[in-house]
């Protein structure tokens, strides 16, 4: 027994929300999309500025190409000048090229080895704002991941608090049924100390041997409800089922003069569901904006430098060539498809518009609720606990009229029953008003 209350993990409310903030599974891939979405929008950034990219190359060639062509052939010869009387030649020129026949020419488009380096640049000059809106969208999507992390983690917070409710209550009635008990047992020794005095009749005693074994089995089941309320608790803070826990504690009536309509303003400013759909609903602005500057004129700049080898194909060195380029694309004719992203995007904010709508009824609703409720218990704190107080000052009178013999056993029977009652009762309201006030919590976004 000592060494289970020595390895028995003590574990306050706080202790048990940051051991669920940290194993929950749920809530870890949360995480993950957000550093997701974060590099989404590092990506869409990218896009609005130029875009670099070095290549580098080498081209072995199979056979080069040729082109073959035929080249006439002249070959430098003197002529000799004849006088047209005689014939006898009388004059020998210089040599002078004449055409001798054709001969064919071969020669090589490039070379076998071919090296080639260069750098490109990219960069939309005017894109009527649709780069820079997606960057925003995707900054937007970020944001909403968030919004559903802190919406996911109240979800969570708000099961711990109820969880965490639930086993004080129960651990508090296991104590409840054990001074039950414990009472039933001293009773027995009365009634048996009467019964050998002949003061009482036989069932007496056996009645009050049936009452110990009724208590003996309450005890029990409130303390296999106590282990039930442990498991399910182990299971949300993400702690193994085979780990002793000890829930420190206890269920404290603390009043808050919050009003209803105060209730309702500071949850429709902090609830992460109104702030998703409302960042929902600027994204889907923004996503009718790029729609419309679909079919619109887009001027991209481009440019390139390049160092080669072999150089304009015939030379066998390293050469240089650039070139810069003002791009001007303008769709014309899309086949409606603009128009069809334009009423898509229209439709879209209409129903964000609409979701926002349905969930800020919803969150009124449920802040009312809960509101409600922590009233209600509140006025059923205040008599339980004035029932309970007159009910333990009866039973101290009755403890001491019984043994005097003034009143009868069945009346302290009664009355012991009444006490037991009034005990329980009053634990159960003040769980109710705890897990009222933690529901109202989570509904307006921050703790009374």
């Amino acid at each position: 027994m000592w060494l289970i209350f020595l390895f028995m993990r003590v574990l306050t409310l706080d202790d048990a929300i940051e051991l669920a903030l940290q194993n929950n599974k749920e809530l870890l891939a949360e995480r993950e999309k957000i550093h997701e979405r974060r590099y989404e929008a590092i990506e869409a950034r990218g896009n609005l500025f130029p875009q670099v990219k070095f290549d580098a190359g080498y081209v072995r060639l199979s056979a080069v190409p040729e082109m073959h062509f035929m080249v006439p052939i002249y070959t430098k010869m003197p002529i000799a000048i004849r006088d047209p009387v005689t014939g006898q030649i009388i004059a020998i020129t210089d040599s002078v090229p004449i055409f001798t026949g054709m001969e064919e020419q071969v020669v090589s488009m490039g070379k076998r080895d071919n090296y080639s380096i260069g750098i490109s640049i990219s960069q939309p000059i005017f894109t009527w704002g649709k780069l820079y809106r997606g960057y925003e969208i995707a900054k937007i999507g970020l944001e909403i991941e968030r919004q559903l992390y802190a919406q996911k983690e109240a979800i969570l917070k708000l099961q711990v608090k109820q969880t965490f409710f639930q086993a004080l209550l129960a651990k508090e009635m296991v104590k409840v049924a054990q001074k039950a008990y414990e009472e039933r047992e001293d009773y027995l020794r009365v009634v048996e100390r009467q019964y050998a005095n002949g003061e009482v009749p036989e069932i007496n005693l056996l009645q009050a041997r049936c009452e110990l074994l009724e208590a003996r089995q309450q005890l029990m089941a409130t303390q296999n409800n106590y282990e039930l309320v442990l498991n399910a608790l182990k299971n949300i803070i993400g702690v193994p089922i085979t780990e002793e826990i000890d829930p420190k504690g206890e269920l404290r009536y603390d009043t808050t003069a919050i009003t209803l309509d105060e209730a309702l303003q500071l949850a429709l400013k902090n609830r992460a569901e109104v702030k998703m759909l409302e960042l929902s609903k600027e994204a889907s602005i923004k996503a009718l904006e790029i729609a419309r500057a679909s079919n619109k004129p887009n001027l991209i700049l481009t440019g390139s430098y390049e160092y080669q080898r072999p150089y304009h194909y015939f030379e066998d060195k390293w050469g240089k060539t650039w070139n810069i380029t003002v791009a001007l694309s303008w769709p014309i004719f899309d086949g409606l498809k603009t128009y069809a992203q334009i009423r898509k995007a229209e439709h879209a904010l209409r129903a964000t518009e609409l979701s926002l709508n349905q969930v800020v009824d919803a969150i009124k609703l449920e802040v009312q609720q809960y509101y409600l409720k922590m009233r209600e218990t509140e006025k059923q704190l205040t008599v339980a606990r004035e029932n309970l107080k007159l009910a333990e000052q009866t039973y101290e009178m009755a403890q001491t009229q019984y043994k005097e013999g003034i009143i009868s056993d069945t009346k302290y029977r009664e009355i012991r029953l009444m006490v037991d009652k009034a005990r329980l009762h009053y634990l159960q309201v003040l769980a109710e008003f705890n897990i009222a006030k933690a529901g109202l919590e989570k509904a307006i976004g921050e703790a009374l």
